[in-house]
């Protein structure tokens, strides 16, 4: 049995990263979890555009999305005009389109401000993100099949806590190119947030 080392090592060092993202977001997390201040876990659910014509064209318009994030209010940081806010995330985005399929999932670390408001069951905040993506897509039209890469990129977002258990985001995702392939691209989530 012959083993390719140079797949060998670039499974190591794909581990390698994703273990220290893992224990960044752990070190991140145990002020909250120490803390007895509320945390939230948000169920996340909507919809994924890309942006590039040559992506819709093999994968389709829009992708469905499943994820969910950890808002570590323990770390809020209040400021006169709002808050400052951390939340790790994680996501799947899945599309099917003429027999051709994409799989991306990210990781990654996002900050929130909010906004001035009037309405305390009416929040807005802005937020921003950097990630770390698993990036998986087969276009069997041009004979491209990746197999698991990586990907690295982040978000800019606008959203709202409509109310103390219900959010909605708006984000434009970039992710670095993956073989000829940009996947960067809108999102549209609805957030549950669950308190512990």
């Amino acid at each position: 049995m012959i083993i390719n080392r140079k797949k060998v090592l670039l499974v190591k060092r794909k581990s390698i990263l994703a273990a220290a993202l893992a224990l960044g977001l752990a070190v991140l997390a145990a002020p909250a979890f120490a803390s007895e201040k509320l945390f939230i876990i948000s169920p996340t659910a909507g919809w994924y555009m890309p942006t590039d014509s040559k992506t819709q064209n093999a994968f389709g318009r829009s992708w469905f999305q499943l994820g969910v994030s950890v808002n570590l209010s323990a770390l809020g940081l209040s400021s006169g005009r709002g808050e400052f806010k951390l939340s790790p995330y994680f996501g799947y985005y899945h599309a099917n389109e003429n027999g051709n399929d994409a799989d991306i999932i990210p990781l990654g670390l996002e900050m929130r401000w909010r906004l001035p408001h009037a309405d305390r069951d009416f929040s807005p905040y802005l937020g921003v993100g950097a990630a770390l993506y698993g990036v998986r897509f087969e276009d069997r039209g041009a004979g491209v099949d990746t197999g698991w890469r990586s990907a690295v990129g982040g978000r800019i977002a606008i959203g709202a806590d409509v109310t103390k258990w219900f959010t909605l985001q708006a984000a434009y995702n970039y992710v670095s190119d993956v073989q000829g392939y940009d996947l960067s691209g809108f999102s549209v989530t609805g957030k549950l947030n669950i308190y512990f």
